[in-house]
C-alpha cells in the first residue's frame, strides 16, 4: 500500500472475528495527540488522526472521529470541497452529504488514496468514490470530465466489471492517472490510463471503468483462482501480493521496475524472479509487504529484510549504488539500528521512507525539496533518519502513521501529532499556512477549526479537570459554548456528544459518543466506539494470569513455571516439562507449527509437523527472545524456532521456522564441539547464546557474537576467552549467560561478571561507550563504581540498554541506559559502571536494610523481590503500567484491584518487554503492565483486541437474558440451535436444542449456575462449549465438566450415571460411580456424536459413554452411563492420544505419534480402514495402502468430524477426507463413498482452493452432508 496509511498492530484475530478484522484495521486506535483536555488544548484546538494519504501535490487524512480533510493543491477538485481554486494551505473538509458530494451524510470514509491531481476513498458502506481530474477516466464514471466533489465508481454499470452489489475494501491512485480497487471476495479491478499495459487486463486500452485484473488466464503469472492480498501502484506499473504471499508486477517496464529480470512491458502479472538471474530475494521468501515508486518496487520479506528493484538513478533501491536492477536487490540498513528491521515502507515518486520495529522513521532516493527529512540536499542510497521538530531535532520521533508524497512526505506521532516536511511551493502541500518553499525538518499540520465552527473565543470556565473523579459529569450544553460544538476527541462538531470533564484515573471511552479520557498519569489513549469500550489492554495493578482458558492448548492439571517473555510473545515450561508458548507469532515464534498472526497458550510441537525435537522428549529450559525462541530438551541439545533473520535459529540457515530446528552442533562451521550438550540458553533480538557442556559460551544469530567480530552468524561461534582482547581470563569457565537485543553478560567460575556488544549507553558496564566485540570485565571498586572490591556476582539479567545483576551483599546494582529512569539510583543520566539501587532513600519504597531475593528486568524497567515477599519496580511508564519513577516503588498488594496478596513465597519474577509476572507458592501467576498478543492477560477487560460486535437482535431486548453490555467469545451450532460463551464468562443458549428437556427458546437463554437443580456451583464461569444436534457440554473455570439436553434421541447420554434428559447442566461423572476417568484428572476436550460423547482427558487417553450397540463407543456394546475408557483395540501401548472427534455413528483419535484410529458404524466406509464393516474397537486408518492416498509413513497433525466421515491434515500440510461422498462432501470431484483417505482436490478440477493453501479448520455439524473449511490465511 502506497501514499495511504493505516495504524496496524501485529493482533491476533479469532476466526470469528472476521468482521471486527475488517473495521478494525480502517477504524481502531486512532491516534490521540492532546496532553490534557484543559483550556490551552482547547485553545490549540489539535486534533487526532488515525490514516494519511499523500498524492502528488496534495494529501488528506481522516481524523478521529471519521471526518475526512485534504490540504495543497485545489485546481482539479481534488479535495473534495465542493469549489475550485488553486489551493488550500490548512486542511479542509472532503464534502460527505454536503456540496452535493455522492457520499450518504450517513457514511464515512474509512481509506482514502490522493493520487495525481485526483482522490478517491472507500466508504463504511463499502463502496468507492473518486473526484478531481478526469482527463484519462480515472475516476471510473463513464466519463472524462473532472468532479470537484466525491462521485460513486461505477459497479455492475456501463461495463464496469465489477460485479453489481460488490463491496470494496481497498483503493489506491496510481501517480499518473489510474486507479485500481481491491473487492471484499478480494479481486483486483483497474481503470483510467493504460501505457504499458499498466491495467492488468493484458491491454493497453485505457478505460473509464472498472476491469478486471487478469488470475490466470491471457498468460498472468498469478495461479487460477488466487486471491489479492494487497496491491501498491506505482506511475506506470503495479504489483499484488496474493494469498501465497508471492509478489507479482506488471504495466511499463523501461526501469526493470517490474522485477523479471527483462526491461519488456507486460499487460498482465509476472511473477517478480526469487533466487535466480540475480536477484537476492531468496527462495522460499514470503512477502509481507509491497510499494511502488514512480519507476521501481520494493518489498519487505518474511526474513525481515527489504528488497527493491527498478530505477536507481537517486538512490531508489537502497543498495549504495546509481544503478538500476531488473531484479531485486536488498537494501543496506545505512542509519538503521542493526538489531532493528522494517515493518512498513511507503514509496511514491523517487524515494521511500520505512518504519522499523522501534517505530523509527528512515528515508531513501530523490531528496528535492528536502523531501527525505534533513537538512543535506543530497539524494541517499543507504536509508537516513528522518529528523524530529525543530525544538529537538535530534529526536527519534516514534512514527505511527506515515506517508509519502511527490515530493513530500508527513507522519503522526503521539506526541508532537501530524508533521509534514519537503516541497511546500506556493500550494501549501505541508499544511500549515505558508508559502514558503520547503521545508527541511517535519512542521507541524495546522490545527483543525475553520470547517466546524468551533468558536475561537471557548472560554475554559465550561470546563474542568478533576483527578478525583471519572468522566461521567456533564458539564455544559451547547448554548454555553457556542453552536454545535461538543468536546470529543479530534474536537468534532458532532451534535450528538455530549461534554465530559477528563479525569488522569479514566482509560476508557463512555457510552457510545466516543467521548475521550486520559490514561494513568498522563497518558492519553483513544478507540473507536463501535468496536471497543476503550480497554487499553493494559494491566496497571497485578492481575491472576487465567491462562486455563477455552483457546488454550493446556491441560488442567499443567501450571507454567520458568516465564521467558519480551514485549509480545512469551514461553514457560509446564509442570508437565513441555514448552508452552503464546502471543505473537507472525513468524512462527511460539512454535506450535502455525502461521497464525498471534496464538494463545499452546505446545511446542514435539515429534511432529517437522519439529527436529525427538518425539517422546520432555523440555527442560525455555528462552523467548523477541521474534525467536529457543528450548534444551532432555536429550540435552538445544533447538531454536521462529524468525531465522540473521541467523537466529543456528541451524545453519536462514530461514523462518514455526516448528523447533536442531542448533549445529560440530557440523556446518559450528564451533560447539561435536558430542557436546547444552546446560543453559539464552536468547534476545536476533541473537542467542548456550553453555556448553564444556562449560565455555557460545552465541549466534546477529552481530554480537564475542568472537571479536561484527559479523552474524547461522551457526554458534565460540566466546572468546583469553585472546583477542576478551578480559576473561584463561582457565576460567561460564556459569550464567544473559542476552538482551543489544548486549550479552555472562558470570564467570570467578563470580566476575563480564559483558559485550552494543555500549552507546554504559550497558557492558566496563567504564566506557565502545562498542565491544569481545567479554570487558564489568567493573569493581574503580572507576566510580559502587561495587566495591571483593564482592561477587551471584545473578546477571541484561536490558535493552540496561544490565542489573545481585551481588554476594545481597543488594542489586545497575548500570548503562538511564533515561527511564531503569537504574533505580534516583536520577535519569547513563551509568558506565554499577551503581546501587536505592533502598531507603531518596524516596525509594524498599525499607532500609532489606536484601533482595530475586529481581527481573524489562526493556526499560526493573522489578525486585526482597526478604518480605513483596516486590518493588522502577523505571520506565510508557502506557505500560509499570511504575514510571527513578527509584523502587511497592506494586499494589490487594488494593485498589490488585490480585497480588503479598507476605508469600514466591518462586520466580519474570519481565519482558513492558509488563512483568509473578509466580507465587501456591502457582498462582500474577501479571501487570502491556498486554500486546494476550502476553499476561485472557480477561476481556485487558484484551488487546475487541470482541466481535454485538447483535442488536439478540441483546438486551425482548426476554432475551444476553445483556447488551456483553459481546461474544465462542459460539457453537447445533441443528436446530446454538449457544454462545459471552464476555462475562456465562453461556447462553436459543433455539430448539433439546424439545422434550423443555427448551424451546426464540432468544438466547443463560445456561444455570449454582440455581434450579444445576450442577456447576455458584461463581463458576463458562470456559468452554461442546455441541451436538440434543447435547451441549460446558467445561467451567475450575477445569469440571457438565453436559445439558436430551437423552431421548440415539441413545446419547449425559454421562452424569442417568438416563434422564436436563435443561440444566449436570456434572460428568469422574472417579464415581463406575466412571472409569481416574478422580486425578481433568477433562481437556469433549466431542458430541448423534449417539455417543467422548472426552480427552488430562491422562491422555478417551472415555466415551452412550450408546455403543450400532456406533460403538470404543467398548463392547451396551449403554454407557459414565465415562467408559476406550479399550486399545490398534493403538499402540506406548501411544498417547491428543484429540477425539465425533461424527453421526462412531469416533476417532489421534495419536501423539501422529497416528488416527477409529470405530463405531462402519457405514459409507466412515472408519476408513478400507471396508463398511463396523468395529468396536479402535482401528488404524489406511495410510499407504489398500488405495489410501496418504502417503505411506506420513504423519497426521490435525483431525476432523463430519457427518458420516472424517477428515484429516498431514504433516505436510495436505488434507485428506473419506466416508459418505453422496453430495460430494469429500472434495474429491466425485459423488462416490471411499473406505479410505483420498486427497482434497487444491487448486485443481474446478475448485477455488488455491493449491498450497493449509487447512485451519472444519466445520462441525453431524448432521451436515457439506464441508466448510477455513484456510490459514481466513479464507
Amino acid at each position: 500500500m502506497r501514499g495511504g496509511l493505516k495504524i496496524k498492530s501485529r493482533k491476533m484475530q479469532p476466526k470469528f472475528f472476521g468482521y471486527l478484522l475488517f473495521l478494525f484495521i480502517f477504524s481502531a486506535f486512532s491516534l490521540v495527540l492532546t496532553s490534557s483536555l484543559d483550556a490551552k488544548i482547547i485553545g490549540d484546538r489539535t486534533i487526532s488522526y488515525k490514516y494519511i494519504s499523500t498524492g502528488f501535490e496534495h494529501s488528506c487524512a481522516i481524523a478521529e472521529d471519521g471526518t475526512t480533510y485534504c490540504w495543497g493543491g485545489a485546481g482539479r477538485g481534488q479535495l473534495g470541497r465542493g469549489t475550485g481554486g488553486s489551493s488550500e494551505k490548512i486542511p479542509v473538509k472532503v464534502g460527505v452529504g454536503e456540496y452535493g458530494s455522492a457520499i450518504p451524510k450517513e457514511d464515512t470514509i474509512i481509506q482514502i488514496s490522493a493520487g495525481y491531481y485526483s482522490t478517491c476513498a472507500v466508504t463504511s458502506s463499502s463502496k468507492i468514490y473518486c473526484w478531481g481530474a478526469n482527463g484519462t477516466g480515472q475516476l471510473g464514471v463513464n466519463d472524462y470530465s473532472d468532479r470537484n466533489v466525491p462521485r460513486e465508481v461505477n459497479i455492475g454499470i456501463n461495463d464496469s466489471e465489477i460485479p453489481a452489489g460488490t463491496k470494496m475494501e481497498k483503493i489506491e491512485m496510481g501517480n499518473r492517472g489510474f486507479v485500481c480497487a481491491l473487492s471484499t471476495k478480494k479481486q483486483l479491478y483497474c481503470w483510467g490510463d493504460n501505457v504499458g499495459g499498466k491495467l492488468g487486463n493484458g491491454t493497453t486500452t485505457s478505460s473509464k471503468v472498472p476491469k478486471k485484473v487478469k488470475i490466470g488466464e491471457s498468460g498472468s503469472e498469478v495461479p487460477s483462482g488466487a486471491l489479492v492480498k494487497d496491491f501498491s501502484l506505482g506511475n506506470d506499473h503495479a504489483c499484488l501480493i496474493d494469498y501465497e504471499d508471492q509478489v507479482y508486477c506488471w504495466g511499463k517496464n523501461d526501469k526493470g521496475q517490474l522485477g523479471i529480470n527483462s526491461t519488456t512491458n507486460s499487460s498482465v502479472p509476472k511473477k517478480v524472479k526469487v533466487d535466480n538471474s540475480g536477484s537476492e530475494l531468496p527462495n522460499g521468501a514470503r512477502i509481507r509487504k509491497i510499494s511502488t515508486g514512480a519507476t521501481f518496487s520494493c518489498a519487505i520479506a518474511s526474513n525481515s529484510e527489504t528488497y527493491c528493484w527498478g530505477e536507481n538513478a537517486n538512490g531508489e533501491l537502497a543498495n549504495g549504488s546509481y544503478t538500476n536492477s531488473s531484479v531485486a536487490k536488498k537494501i543496506l540498513k545505512g542509519a538503521i539500528p542493526f538489531d532493528e528491521s522494517l515493518v512498513e515502507i511507503k514509496s511514491k515518486g523517487h524515494a521511500s521512507c520505512s518504519k522499523t520495529t522501534s517505530s523509527g522513521l528512515y528515508c531513501w532516493g530523490s531528496n528535492y525539496k528536502n523531501k527525505l527529512g534533513h537538512t543535506n540536499s543530497g539524494n541517499s542510497v543507504i536509508p537516513t533518519r528522518v529528523r524530529g521538530l525543530a525544538s529537538s531535532p535530534n529526536d527519534v520521533r516514534p512514527t505511527e502513521i506515515f506517508g509519502i508524497g511527490e515530493s513530500f512526505a508527513c507522519s503522526a506521532d503521539y506526541k508532537e501529532g501530524l508533521t509534514c516536511w519537503g516541497n511546500n511551493s506556493t500550494t501549501g502541500l505541508l499544511g500549515y499556512g505558508s508559502e514558503d518553499d520547503h521545508s527541511a525538518i517535519p512542521t507541524k499540520v495546522s490545527p483543525i477549526y475553520a470547517m466546524q465552527e468551533i468558536k475561537q473565543d471557548v472560554d475554559a470556565k465550561f470546563y474542568k479537570a478533576s483527578k478525583e473523579s471519572n468522566p461521567t459529569e456533564q458539564i455544559s450544553d451547547t448554548t454555553e459554548i457556542g453552536q454545535s460544538f461538543r468536546l470529543r476527541a479530534g474536537f468534532s462538531n458532532n451534535a450528538d456528544s455530549k461534554i465530559y470533564n477528563a479525569s488522569e484515573t479514566c482509560n476508557r471511552y463512555l457510552g457510545s459518543s466516543k467521548i475521550y479520557c486520559r490514561g494513568a498519569r498522563g497518558i492519553a489513549f483513544s478507540g473507536y466506539q463501535d468496536l471497543a469500550d476503550g480497554r487499553d489492554h493494559i494491566l496497571r495493578v497485578p492481575r491472576i494470569f487465567h491462562y486455563h482458558d477455552y483457546r488454550s492448548n493446556i491441560s488442567g492439571k499443567t501450571t507454567l513455571k520458568n516465564l521467558s517473555f519480551d514485549s509480545e510473545t512469551g514461553c514457560a515450561l509446564g509442570t508437565d516439562n513441555l514448552a508452552y508458548c503464546w502471543g505473537a507469532n507472525s513468524n512462527g515464534e511460539t512454535g506450535n507449527g502455525k502461521d497464525s498472526e498471534a496464538s494463545f497458550i499452546d505446545k511446542v510441537k514435539i515429534g511432529t509437523s517437522g519439529s527436529e525435537i525427538p518425539a517422546g522428549s520432555t523440555i527442560k529450559q525455555v528462552a523467548s527472545g523477541g521474534n525467536h525462541s529457543c528450548a534444551i530438551a532432555s536429550d540435552n541439545l538445544v533447538y531454536c524456532w521462529g524468525s531465522g533473520n540473521r541467523g537466529a535459529l543456528g541451524n545453519g540457515a536462514s530461514n523462518d521456522s514455526n516448528v523447533p530446528k536442531k542448533v549445529k552442533i560440530g557440523t556446518n562451521g559450528s564451533e560447539i564441539p561435536a558430542g557436546s550438550t547444552i546446560k543453559q540458553v539464552a536468547s534476545g533480538g536476533a541473537l542467542s547464546c548456550a553453555i556448553a557442556s564444556n562449560d565455555q559460551a557460545y552465541c549466534w544469530g546477529s552481530s554480537y557474537l564475542g568472537d571479536g567480530t561484527s559479523n552474524d552468524s547461522n551457526v554458534p561461534k565460540k566466546v572468546k576467552i583469553g585472546t583477542n582482547g576478551s578480559e576473561i581470563p584463561n582457565g576460567v569457565t561460564i556459569k550464567q549467560i544473559s542476552v538482551s537485543q543489544l548486549h550479552v553478560c555472562v558470570i564467570g567460575s570467578n563470580d566476575l561478571a563480564y559483558c559485550w556488544g552494543d555500549n552507546a549507553e554504559g550497558s557492558v558496564g566496563d567504564g566506557s561507550t565502545a562498542i565491544v566485540t569481545v567479554p570487558h570485565k564489568v567493573v569493581i571498586g574503580s572507576l566510580d563504581s559502587e561495587m566495591t572490591s571483593g564482592l561477587k556476582f551471584k545473578k546477571i539479567i541484561s536490558g535493552k540498554y540496561h544490565t542489573c545483576a545481585i551481588a554476594s551483599d545481597n543488594l542489586l546494582y545497575c548500570w548503562g541506559g538511564n533515561s527511564r529512569g531503569q537504574l533505580g539510583i534516583n536520577s535519569v543520566q547513563h551509568q558506565t559502571t554499577p551503581k546501587k539501587v536505592k533502598i531507603g532513600t531518596n524516596g525509594s519504597e524498599i525499607p532500609a536494610g532489606s536484601s533482595i531475593k530475586d529481581f527481573s528486568v524489562g526493556e526499560a524497567f526493573a522489578c525486585a523481590v526482597t526478604t518480605n515477599n513483596l516486590i518493588y519496580c522502577w523505571g520506565i511508564d510508557y502506557v505500560s503500567g509499570q511504575v514510571g519513577t527513578k527509584v523502587p516503588k511497592k506494586i499494589e498488594t490487594g488494593t485498589n484491584g490488585s490480585e497480588f496478596t503479598g507476605n508469600v513465597e514466591l518462586k520466580g519474577i519474570y519481565s519482558g518487554g513492558l509488563a512483568t509476572c509473578a509466580l507465587d507458592a501456591n502457582n498462582k501467576l500474577v501479571c501487570w503492565g502491556q498486554n500486546n498478543y494476550w502476553l499476561i492477560s485472557y480477561d476481556d477487560d485487558y484484551s488487546p483486541y475487541t470482541p466481535i460486535n454485538k447483535n442488536p437482535v439478540l441483546t438486551g431486548t425482548g426476554d432475551s437474558e444476553l445483556p447488551s453490555t456483553e459481546y461474544i467469545k465462542d459460539i457453537k451450532m447445533s441443528v436446530n440451535g446454538a449457544c454462545v460463551i459471552a464476555t462475562d464468562n456465562n453461556a447462553y443458549c436459543w433455539g430448539m436444542l433439546w424439545q422434550t428437556a423443555g427448551w424451546n427458546r426464540t432468544m438466547p437463554k443463560k445456561i444455570k449456575i449454582g440455581t434450579d437443580g444445576s450442577e456447576i456451583p455458584a461463581g463458576r464461569k463458562i470456559y468452554k462449549i461442546f455441541e451436538s444436534d440434543n447435547i451441549f457440554c460446558l467445561l467451567d473455570s475450575n477445569g469440571d465438566a457438565y453436559c445439558l439436553g436430551s437423552t431421548d434421541f440415539r441413545g446419547t447420554l449425559l454421562g452424569n450415571n442417568t438416563t434422564d434428559s436436563s435443561d440444566v447442566p449436570k456434572k460428568i461423572k469422574i472417579g464415581t460411580d463406575g466412571s472409569d476417568i481416574p478422580s486425578d484428572e481433568k477433562i481437556e476436550q469433549i466431542s458430541v456424536g448423534q449417539s455417543q460423547t467422548c472426552a480427552l482427558t488430562s491422562d491422555k487417553w478417551v472415555y466415551c459413554w452412550g450408546e455403543s450397540e450400532s456406533s460403538g463407543t470404543g467398548m463392547s456394546s451396551g449403554r454407557y452411563m459414565v465415562p467408559k475408557r476406550i479399550v486399545n483395540g490398534d493403538i499402540d501401548p506406548d501411544e498417547s492420544l491428543d484429540k477425539v472427534v465425533s461424527s453421526l455413528n462412531g469416533a476417532c483419535t489421534l495419536s501423539n505419534k501422529g497416528k488416527v484410529y477409529c470405530w463405531g458404524k462402519g457405514e459409507y466406509g466412515a472408519l476408513g480402514i478400507g471396508n463398511t464393516n463396523d468395529s468396536l474397537s479402535p482401528k488404524a486408518i489406511k495410510v499407504g495402502t489398500s488405495g489410501s492416498e496418504i502417503p505411506s509413513g506420513t504423519k497426521i497433525k490435525d483431525l476432523f468430524a463430519f457427518g458420516y466421515g472424517y477428515c484429516v491434515l498431514d504433516e505436510n500440510n495436505a488434507f485428506y477426507c473419506w466416508g459418505a461422498n453422496y453430495s460430494g462432501q469429500l472434495g474429491i470431484g466425485n459423488t462416490s463413498n471411499q473406505t479410505v483417505a483420498k486427497k482434497v482436490k487444491f487448486g485443481t478440477d474446478g475448485s477455488n482452493i488455491p493449491s498450497g493453501s493449509i487447512i485451519k479448520d472444519v466445520s462441525k455439524n453431524t448432521n451436515s452432508n457439506s464441508i466448510c473449511v477455513l484456510t490459514e490465511k481466513d479464507v
